[in-house]
């Protein structure tokens, strides 16, 4: 198992436990060594929103969705822009990107 599995799986178990600043804390120093990836990105999104951190939040969203898109992996993006759109329903970056996603999809 690499390090960022191991670590992880420890912010998963800490999030099980309801140990949520604890989880925040693992995924931050993911994060803070360059070990993340966009479930990093997308589950601190999450535990910073559970916070009350809506800036945060939508900062690592905005990370883990840009990471989902360099993957071609569209359908993950969009449940995050959503996610996002629910905090800041004006964003109009946010806004014009998932109408592009969803225009592809239709063009495809």
């Amino acid at each position: 198992m690499t390090l960022l599995r191991v670590r992880l799986q420890q912010a998963f178990d800490l999030l099980r436990l309801q140990h949520t600043a604890e989880a925040r804390d693992v995924l931050q120093s993911l994060v803070d060594d360059e070990l993340a990836d966009a479930v990093v990105w997308e589950t601190l999104g999450d535990v910073r929103d559970k916070l009350g951190d809506s800036e945060g939040a939508v900062e690592a969203w905005k990370q883990a969705i840009d990471l989902y898109l360099a993957r071609q992996m569209i359908k993950r993006a969009e449940g995050v822009l959503e996610l996002l759109l629910i905090l800041r329903p004006d964003d109009v970056d946010a806004l014009a990107t998932l109408a592009g996603l969803k225009a592809s999809a239709v063009d495809s």
